[in-house]
């Protein structure tokens, strides 16, 4: 069976995307690379309905691709300076430290690290609590088993709320205004439609994330260069600490 022509695209954009991060590149030689992966990007985008059966994972990869797109558009605009490339380093370093730069959205331990993250978090990745490669694979490997199964439970049919068509009657709209008159169900449910997006999506980026850390680290790369891709949900309770 052939592969869909959105594998082959979103290939092409992912290795040119690690690739020429490994020196730093004219500003010229930027344009053009970034000209290919949006491009790339951009038929894995057009093609993605028929990438799996699941529309669900579908989206999400339209999702990634324009994700990706955009923040190596940011990457190509920082100067030697701040995008860090070790080039005195051995050509297979560079590539797993331009393989950690392309997941590392939120450029923490980098000069270009956004603002708002707090510096104890930042720390407690790096310094404070410096992390073993054997620490880092089996905690790893263990969250990505949990985050797996809490997928596959959240994604299981079976398991879903069977909805009924007075679950969505007219009457049933307002909500704080019969607070008194809502049921156990219908709490469920409307937590459950609310949600039914946010958690997969978390979980499915955070596999990925987690699976390609630990084939990085794998492979000779430090542990220190691979945070979280999530903050902590516990910091997210106003719009501007949303984003540590």
């Amino acid at each position: 069976m052939a592969l869909p022509i959105t594998f082959y695209a979103s290939s092409i954009a992912y290795v040119v995307g690690i690739l020429s991060l490994t020196s730093y590149r004219p500003f010229s030689t930027r344009v053009i690379l970034w000209t290919v992966i949006a491009t790339s990007n951009a038929i894995a985008v057009a093609n993605a309905k028929n990438f799996t059966p699941d529309m669900f994972y579908n989206w999400w990869w339209t999702l990634l691709s324009i994700q990706q797109t955009l923040f190596m558009g940011f990457l190509y605009r920082l100067d030697r300076a701040n995008l860090v490339i070790p080039e005195q380093l051995p050509y297979h370093q560079r590539v797993l430290h331009a393989w950690a730069i392309f997941w590392n959205y939120r450029g923490i331990g980098t000069p270009w690290q956004i603002s708002y993250i707090p510096p104890e978090r930042v720390l407690g990745f790096q310094v404070e609590r410096p992390t073993t490669r054997r620490r880092f694979l089996k905690i790893r490997t263990f969250n990505f088993l949990v985050m797996f199964l809490a997928l596959c439970v959240w994604t299981d049919p079976l398991l879903a709320p069977q909805f009924r068509p007075e679950d969505f009657a007219a009457d049933k709209e307002p909500f704080f205004r019969r607070i008194n008159q809502v049921t156990l169900r219908e709490f469920m449910f409307r937590t459950w439609i609310t949600f039914q997006h946010v958690i997969p999506s978390w979980l499915t980026f955070s596999l990925v994330h987690t699976s390609i850390s630990i084939s990085a680290v794998l492979l000779g790369g430090r542990p220190e260069e691979w945070p979280p891709l999530f903050g902590s949900i516990f910091e997210a309770y106003s719009v501007r600490r949303y984003w540590r």
